[in-house]
């Protein structure tokens, strides 16, 4: 985005990307008829920056919006929720206790009170309601069913983040974006990158190894076939996630180096079933409870996202791990990755294994931020103390929660920033280091 936005303000901007794919973890694999979203996987209702700057670049008729049905499942049966209104839905459902259901009216008025705060734009207003985690929240507040098959399910199935060590804020947060419709983008995930990127110079498999500031300005120092280089730019806007950025940007100091030593991310191993037949579920998605499956936190039927993700009659099925089980299984080999992942399926969607007809293991070192309690002041503290006149700036995932939405403003953010500090030279030479 910061690109986009760079050249649009009539600044040359040169890109450089160290995979050999635009997008990053927007990431869209195709083969055998099969559009495999491997990385971000759905647009929240909320995303509406998102749907404007797609609309901005002639992708407003790739755009769906859909109205999903949602499950969780409970004692080895699938729990169809209807979104479009989560409250009743929750009353109405088999999924909880009448207990359980009676004490739904703290949670609505808890994420009433809250919802002001809940936005892409402020951070600081988060950090008042940042003091627990999840699970204190719940135990406290709820009880221990609520907590497995409400606030602890929708926490780990949006983000893959255990629980019992994030903010409750996330789940409020959360809560709010959680509308009764969703986007999705005909041509796959990638395809508003790819076009935001168009009319660009953008280097692929071109790692930058390091950016510092300088009286000539910022020289940025990169590697690619011709081996190490170095060029000197007017400014640039390094998107990589916190920890990646500090080893590119060393000579970051203050509060905002504190807030990206502190980030941490959830690792993700996440794979993707391509079937000769779509199963008879109409799900979109699935909220997996821990207490269900303690390794499965999301499952997306990527074929009811839009009619070209998978060949007329065939299903996707992308199964997303949580964070711990991702770390033990790193290094494991693809093929017992998948078996294990088709067994854990076995209970809901029964024996896979005669469907498969392409099947993709997906590898993220940085998946999601991990927002723990506390986290938010670090980050309001970094917010505070960006410098708008600094040649160098930062967009990124991280602000408040990783999403596509966040990433989008955030560049767009940046690319302001950036644009101010060159007073306004057209024609200044901007790098983009991914």
């Amino acid at each position: 985005m910061a690109a986009h936005e760079l050249r649009a303000q009539g600044h040359h901007v040169t890109v450089f990307e160290a995979n050999d794919w635009i997008g990053g973890r927007a990431r869209t694999v195709r083969r055998n008829g099969f559009m495999f979203d491997t990385g971000a996987v759905g647009l929240l209702g909320s995303y509406d920056l998102t749907k404007t700057v797609a609309e901005s670049v002639g992708m407003g008729d790739q755009v769906l919006t859909i109205k999903p049905i949602g499950s969780v499942p409970r004692d080895g049966r699938l729990r169809q929720l209807d979104m479009g209104h989560p409250l009743r839905s929750f009353l109405k459902t088999d999924l909880l206790s009448f207990r359980s259901k009676l004490k739904l009216w703290k949670v609505a008025a808890d994420a009433r009170k809250l919802s002001s705060a809940m936005d892409y734009e402020q951070v600081a207003s988060l950090v008042e309601h940042d003091t627990e985690s999840v699970r204190d929240y719940s135990l406290r507040e709820l009880n221990e069913e609520l907590y497995q098959y409400l606030t602890g399910t929708l926490v780990r199935g949006a983000w893959l983040a255990p629980p019992e060590g994030a903010s409750v804020a996330q789940f409020f947060w959360t809560a709010k974006h959680f509308t009764p419709h969703m986007y999705s983008l005909v041509g796959g995930m990638d395809s508003l990158p790819t076009r935001l990127l168009e009319g660009s110079e953008v280097r692929l498999n071109t790692a930058v190894a390091n950016v510092e500031r300088s009286d000539a300005g910022v020289v940025v120092t990169y590697g690619g076939d011709m081996g190490e280089q170095t060029d000197v730019f007017d400014g640039c806007v390094i998107a990589a996630p916190p920890r990646n950025a500090l080893e590119l940007y060393p000579q970051l100091q203050g509060p905002q180096r504190r807030f990206f030593e502190s980030a941490e991310y959830s690792q993700s191993v996440n794979v993707h079933l391509g079937l000769s037949r779509a199963t008879a579920h109409p799900e979109m998605y699935v909220m997996v409870p821990e207490r269900e499956c303690a390794d499965v936190t999301t499952i997306f039927l990527d074929h009811h996202k839009a009619p070209d993700r998978a060949p007329a009659g065939k299903g996707i099925i992308s199964v997303f791990m949580r964070a711990g089980w991702c770390a033990d299984n790193w290094e494991t080999p693809d093929d017992r990755v998948i078996s294990q992942v088709v067994e854990h399926l076995r209970p809901w969607f029964g024996d896979l294994e005669p469907l498969l007809e392409d099947v993709l293991v997906q590898r993220w070192e940085n998946c999601a931020l991990m927002v723990k309690p506390g986290a938010f002041r670090l980050m309001a503290e970094a917010d505070r103390a960006v410098d708008p006149n600094d040649p160098v700036q930062f967009a990124g995932d991280y602000a408040p929660f990783s999403s596509v939405n966040t990433s989008i403003l955030s560049g767009r953010k940046a690319a302001s920033r950036l644009n101010g500090s060159l007073s306004g030279r057209l024609g200044a030479h901007a790098a983009v280091a991914l």
